[in-house]
């Protein structure tokens, strides 16, 4: 079961892992390591962890789809977002193959 939801490409191992890393960093016993009394920058340091854990997700979220860490083929797609999604030539994960979209065939070819 483990091993269905690896990714199997290098990327998206990188990017689980370091997914997971900045969710246990938002675990109670760490996060209680900053929860201090003092002010930093007039924050609490608290709010500081949490938006700078925040901001790391969200990064990390966008570079793994921008590089397409986990390898998303056409068939997870569910059909009613393939035509919508307006992408001519999808790429499998092997990048050999292209999937184009039935909406994207014309006679005689691609639009």
């Amino acid at each position: 079961m483990i091993r269905k939801i690896i990714p199997k490409k290098r990327e998206g191992k990188i990017a689980a892992v370091l997914l997971v890393i900045a969710h246990v960093s938002l675990a109670p016993p760490i996060v209680s390591a900053f929860n201090t009394p003092e002010l930093v920058a007039g924050f609490p340091p608290l709010y500081i962890w949490t938006l700078l854990v925040g901001s790391a997700m969200a990064i990390i979220l966008l570079w793994a789809a921008w590089i397409d860490a986990w390898g998303i083929t056409m068939e997870q797609v569910p059909p009613e977002l393939r035509e919508k999604t307006g992408v001519i030539g999808f790429t499998d994960t092997d990048r050999d193959e292209t999937t184009v979209p039935e909406s994207a065939v014309v006679d005689g070819g691609e639009k």
